[in-house]
């Protein structure tokens, strides 16, 4: 399966606004007294995730990139 350029940096680009997102929820938890230990660790592991997937996305982009040059 071939995979469009286009695609993988859209891919990239959604997932890092996922990170984003879920970044200004981690913040906004800072002022909400209810948030609990496990809130917070929740959010932490979803950001962890997210940035692990956007990490490999952004991988994926340039090796698609260096394979479309040559």
């Amino acid at each position: 399966m071939t995979v469009n350029i286009n695609d993988l940096n859209d891919q990239w680009v959604a997932l890092g606004q996922k990170v984003s997102d879920l970044q200004a929820t981690a913040n906004s938890m800072v002022l909400d007294d209810s948030a609990s230990a496990e809130d917070v660790s929740e959010i932490r592991n979803k950001i962890n995730n997210a940035i692990a997937k956007r990490d490999l996305a952004k991988d994926n982009l340039e090796a698609a990139r260096v394979i479309e040059d040559t």
